[in-house]
């Protein structure tokens, strides 16, 4: 196999490897939900909403991501995006631990 076709199977592998993790995490969703609908009485528009969450954000993500990638690069564009989901990322601990705080004390 020449180096070019290895290079294009391996780029066709790893875009069908996003797609498997796609139908993973909606399956993994999918299987939380039963104890998400229980814990926070969703309806059914609201359960619709936690399933595609993931493809929301994809969506979002593809939308602006673009417009970066062609502005800076692929590259630069992922690694400040690593560096902002680094420095974002205590935040979400402390929401959880301000809802777990709020949702305790009532």
């Amino acid at each position: 196999m020449t180096s070019k076709k290895a290079y294009i199977s391996l780029i066709y592998f790893f875009g069908a490897l996003g797609g498997l993790l796609f139908g993973y995490d909606t399956g993994v969703i999918s299987g939380a939900l039963l104890f998400i609908r229980e814990d926070m009485e969703l309806t059914p528009f609201l359960e619709g909403l936690v399933v595609s969450g993931v493809l929301i954000g994809a969506l979002v993500g593809a939308a602006f991501c673009g417009r970066f990638s062609d502005r800076y690069g692929r590259k630069k564009t992922i690694i400040w995006l690593g560096v902002l989901f680094t420095q974002l990322e205590p935040l979400e601990q402390a929401w959880l631990i301000i809802s777990e705080y709020y949702c305790y004390s009532e």
